[in-house]
């Protein structure tokens, strides 16, 4: 039975790749539903798949050097402040 229902998700799994490539989130949801997987474990993953794609997103917000400001332009997130201030030495 467990040997029917590997060869079952193998080709379940290929048809997924076949049709949504690269695209894993839809790949599980296509794997998932042909499988007949309960809501509870449908929710378990989709709680999963939302955690990591907000830490991922995450993770590089906090490499970008850049973004857009309201006009499209791109300017720099941290802008180099630049200091004025002069020292005078007396004599």
């Amino acid at each position: 039975m467990d040997y029917l229902l590997k060869k079952k998700r193998e080709k379940i799994e290929a048809e997924a790749e076949r049709l949504f490539g690269n695209d894993i989130l839809l790949k599980t949801a296509y794997v998932m539903t042909e499988m007949k997987s309960s809501p509870e474990e449908i929710e378990e993953v989709a709680e999963y798949m939302r955690n990591e794609a907000s830490n991922l997103a995450a993770e590089i917000e906090s490499k970008m050097e850049y973004t857009y400001d309201q006009s499209g332009n791109i300017v720099p997130l941290n802008p180099e402040k630049e200091d004025n201030i002069e020292i005078k030495i007396s004599e």
